[in-house]
């Protein structure tokens, strides 16, 4: 049987991208909200033109166009984790995740806070250079004893231009872009808590 990590990371990249668009993402009302960014890029020496488009048809088809390109077509994938600077008042500190934070009101949506909160991290626009994929469904975020403390909003975007070199915030203790195969052996091959594998990561 084939394994996931055997399969062109730019088909996966595809799929993904046909997935989002199809199917509907699940929201969860709440009034307190975050978002995070999911950012792929390909690794590839120069990147083609990418036409962008007004409509969710025309977007596809100009995605097709970019992933199908020659100097496209065989590269790699890679995903873009942050580990969050160390706060004594932050639940989250320490955590590897990817970029993003809670919403405020200068966000008129998720997507906003998604973007917003990558820029004030990392410098990274995705506004400029990258596409917007979808949306994952929302996931709700619990604190013992406390129920729902927030729902947490996930927006997934490929780098489309060569962009310059990460500038990380104070809020950000380290940015890594991690291969597609390393997570998909890790989903296909878990490792055991507190083994020797596991203390290593």
């Amino acid at each position: 049987m084939e394994s996931k990590a055997d399969v062109a990371h730019v088909e996966c990249v595809a799929q993904l991208a046909r997935h989002l668009a199809s199917v509907p993402h699940v929201h969860i009302a709440h009034p307190r909200r975050s978002a995070v960014a999911i950012v792929i890029r390909l690794v590839i020496s120069t990147y083609p033109p990418y036409t962008p488009a007004q409509t969710p048809e025309a977007t596809m088809q100009s995605l097709h166009a970019f992933l199908n390109h020659p100097l496209v077509s065989s590269s790699q994938a890679q995903v873009l984790f942050i580990q969050r600077a160390q706060h004594s008042r932050d639940p989250w500190s320490g955590n590897i995740g990817f970029p993003g934070g809670k919403h405020e009101l200068c966000d008129t949506s998720d997507q906003d806070t998604a973007e917003r909160e990558t820029r004030e991290e990392l410098g990274l626009d995705l506004k400029m250079g990258f596409v917007h994929l979808g949306q994952l469904d929302d996931v709700a975020v619990y604190l013992l004893g406390q129920g729902t403390r927030m729902a947490v909003s996930s927006h997934v975007y490929l780098q489309t231009q060569e962009q310059s070199e990460l500038c990380v915030s104070d809020e950000v203790a380290s940015a890594h872009w991690i291969d597609f195969s390393c997570m998909v052996q890790r989903a296909e091959r878990p490792v055991r808590p507190f083994s020797r594998e596991y203390k290593s990561i």
